[in-house]
């Protein structure tokens, strides 16, 4: 071990982990980056809290990572049952559990999105590709034949139970991968535990959303990849036939998983370019079938199918946020092509924009902007935007890192009520318009209030809570990249560019602090961690 290079790393580590800390201290004080450097008495105390930061955080992560370039494997004297017979042991802990949620949950928690899909299917809303279209549709079918045969209630409970099944899967597969891998025998038990008992994710598996299927694909495809490229070295052309089929179904779920797929494929292009010549063929393969699909995917289902286009404002949170800052701070520091360009976009008057602003969430303002707004007033809008910006810049830098600093700082647990899973099914007329008769069976209220205290207690734990927070895996992202580097790991480097994708997905979204959207990441993290040990365990003495 080079103690001096591995405090540079941690340094270095520290440095930015201890920035985000300071930032998120100023946003939540202030909601502003710059009025404390106006005050001489709080840039002294932002100066020692930074000091402190960086002292702290560098004595926790020297210590972590001199522990793991410490690591030797130690096979464990006794093997338990999850060992022995990882994937079906798991199968059945997980779900049983998720067998659990779901009676007293019965038959399962539809969301505010579930029944947008739902709507969308039986023609109460115009079919768009603002959720995904395929899923929409495979959701409305099982309503249908739940409804044929008994209720409503029974089809909802069709779809959480392959959901259910496919929970369970992803995770068996997951765990008996991680059974051959030289870890120790705590991480593998916590692993266990992560996956099968932690409450939001065993409420996620239950939940009617699009987001579960979507981030239990992300972690099938972030472990067999690595599994088959990486650690089994396997490369028949079957490997390559489920990991494009995987593909396909991510983007298929979820409108972001065309980026996610795009990042992770190109970061393995360019790695095996000049490696291993049949990976690098077979993937950039992969690749070309993936855009290919893309596109007349899009075709088919916008055109022939006539499905619609998700609005553009579903992509312009951040900058609709600036604007909204910017009326809010300066309502008369506008001109006369300005006001017309924004006044064009949206529904309601400039000055109420200011007044809707919320620094953790723009959907208040992207709802209020046109939903069918052409190139021409786009255009005008942009050019409005840009030379507000030139006039007042920090505005524009407030209003991005507001609605973001959540993901990074470690004191913001959700900046919404949904941040710890979903407990209810929604009542709100807009979307349960009454067409479809879903409910919970009132019998197990106080079982349901008993799993939401649960996860508000958990969630208030020391340490153990922060399992909660967005933050926790960023943190450890960037601590595992750094210490990828230090190592010179770069076959795993290459494994951290999606979930790297997954974070900035997360940024440019409309919520700040917003766990659904980050569990994509989360939920590879413990598995990450688990390929470094095994590296560092394998790594040439």
């Amino acid at each position: 071990m080079n103690k001096t290079k591995l405090k540079k790393y941690s340094f270095i580590t520290a440095i930015i982990l201890a920035l985000f800390m300071v930032v998120g201290i100023i946003y939540d004080k202030y909601s502003s980056i710059f009025i404390p450097f106006t005050k001489p008495l709080e840039i002294i105390d932002i100066f020692i809290s930074f000091t402190f930061w960086i002292s702290l955080i560098w004595l926790v992560i020297f210590s972590l990572y001199s522990y793991l370039d410490n690591y030797k494997y130690h096979k464990p004297h006794k093997l338990s049952i999850f060992r022995r017979h990882p994937f079906l042991s798991i199968f059945i802990l997980t779900f049983s559990i998720s067998l659990i949620y779901f009676v007293i949950f019965y038959p399962g928690i539809v969301t505010w999105d579930g029944f947008w899909q739902l709507d969308m299917y039986y023609g109460i809303r115009a079919m768009s590709n603002h959720h995904p279209a395929f899923l929409s549709v495979i959701m409305g079918l099982l309503t249908d034949l739940g409804r044929f045969i008994i209720n409503d209630n029974f089809g909802i409970s069709l779809f959480i139970i392959m959901q259910m099944l496919f929970n369970a899967f992803v995770y068996s597969y997951t765990i008996k991968v991680l059974s051959k891998l030289k870890i120790p025998n705590f991480l593998y038990n916590i692993i266990i535990i992560f996956y099968a008992a932690f409450p939001l994710l065993s409420l996620y598996s239950v939940t009617y959303i699009k987001d579960t299927l979507f981030y239990l694909t992300c972690l099938l495809i972030f472990v067999f990849q690595y599994n088959n490229l990486v650690l089994e070295n396997n490369h028949n052309k079957s490997t390559y036939i489920i990991l494009t089929l995987l593909y396909i179904l991510l983007i298929l779920l979820r409108n972001t998983g065309i980026y996610i797929a795009v990042i992770s494929l190109i970061t393995l292009i360019l790695y095996y370019r000049k490696k291993v010549t049949l990976i690098f063929k077979r993937i950039s393969i992969i690749f070309g079938i993936i855009i290919v699909f893309q596109i007349g995917y899009n075709i088919l289902i916008y055109q022939v199918l006539d499905v619609n286009h998700a609005s553009v404002r579903e992509m312009l949170s951040i900058p609709l946020q600036q604007t909204a800052r910017y009326l809010k701070n300066y309502p008369d520091d506008l001109n006369e092509e300005e006001k017309e360009a924004i006044e064009n976009l949206f529904t309601v008057d400039i000055t109420e924009l200011g007044e809707l602003y919320n620094p953790n969430k723009s959907d208040p303002i992207k709802w209020k902007f046109k939903s069918n707004a052409t190139t021409e007033e786009l255009l005008n809008y942009f050019k409005a935007w840009f030379t507000m910006f030139l006039k007042h810049p920090g505005t524009y830098v407030d209003a991005t890192l507001n609605n973001t600093y959540g993901y990074f700082y470690p004191g913001m647990l959700n900046s919404i009520e949904e941040g710890l899973g979903f407990f209810e099914i929604e009542d709100n007329t807009r979307v349960n318009t009454g067409y479809l008769d879903i409910s919970f069976n009132t019998s197990t209220h106080a079982a349901r209030e008993f799993i939401y205290n649960m996860s508000d207690t958990l969630s208030k734990i020391p340490v153990l809570g922060k399992i909660y927070y967005c933050s926790t895996y960023t943190w450890a992202l960037i601590a595992i990249t750094i210490y990828l580097l230090y190592k010179r790991y770069h076959e795993l480097l290459v494994y951290c560019a999606p979930l790297y994708m997954g974070i900035i997905v997360c940024l440019i979204s409309p919520l700040n602090a917003h766990m659904r959207y980050l569990i994509p990441v989360a939920i590879c993290i413990p598995v990450l961690i688990a390929f470094v040990f095994h590296r560092k365990a394998n790594a040439k003495k």
